[in-house]
């Protein structure tokens, strides 16, 4: 299924051709709703290049929970050992700061900050939980079109009926389907990751009664 295939299986979900817009507006917002959940169709890695003298770098949009860094040196990737931002402050005293290859890593707000401060141009890897695009256009097929589709309709349904149709009833019965293929996602999710924050995610996602007033809230 592609994008434009989803659209119109929504719009034949609500019996309704004359909503091709809306359903557009609305599929679009649940997808950036769900952008923030840790779905294994996520996972993403992007590359970066150090400068000489230079600890913090923005993180690339694209990543929202990085999990593991490495860096290239010698032709050979090292992995960097996560510590937390304090840690690095505590180490990083000498002014003008240490300049070696760095070891380790410190996530802070929208920033990665390494330590040592680099002493040379090294390549970086980031691989974490990403933002899977929107498709740009009808005949663009991924994740969303295929794995999430079902979990789409349901959401994209129940917010239409809600909003627009007042059809609070169908809204319900879809915002619970939405609610049964969330989960199931992140089931899956636990089964190939297997642990961290994917697992805490599908524990909570485990408990019906939050689950269910979290896409309550969400959808209407």
């Amino acid at each position: 299924m592609n994008f434009g295939e989803l659209k119109a299986a929504i719009a034949e979900d609500l019996n309704r051709d004359d909503l091709t817009s809306v359903v557009a507006d609305f599929l679009a917002d649940r997808i950036r709703y769900y952008q923030r959940e840790f779905f294994f169709g996520a996972d993403q890695t992007v590359t970066f290049t150090t400068t000489v003298g230079q600890a913090a770098y923005p993180f690339p949009d694209s990543v929202v929970n990085p999990q593991l860094v490495r860096m290239l040196y010698y032709s050979n990737w090292q992995l960097l050992t996560e510590v937390s931002y304090s840690d690095i402050l505590a180490l990083d005293t000498n002014v003008p700061s240490t300049q070696s290859p760095p070891d380790l890593w410190a996530p802070f707000g929208l920033i990665i900050r390494l330590y040592p401060v680099p002493d040379g141009v090294y390549p970086i890897e980031i691989t974490g939980h990403g933002k899977l695009p929107i498709p740009p256009r009808d005949e663009v097929t991924n994740w969303w079109t295929t794995d999430a589709a079902m979990l789409l309709r349901y959401a994209t349904s129940a917010q239409i009926r809600a909003i627009r149709l007042r059809d609070f009833e169908g809204a319900q019965a879809d915002i619970l389907s939405a609610e049964r293929e969330r989960i199931n996602l992140l089931g899956e999710t636990v089964d190939r990751d297997g642990q961290g924050i994917f697992a805490i995610n599908w524990i909570i996602a485990g408990v019906s009664l939050l689950g269910l007033i979290h896409s309550t809230f969400s959808l209407l």
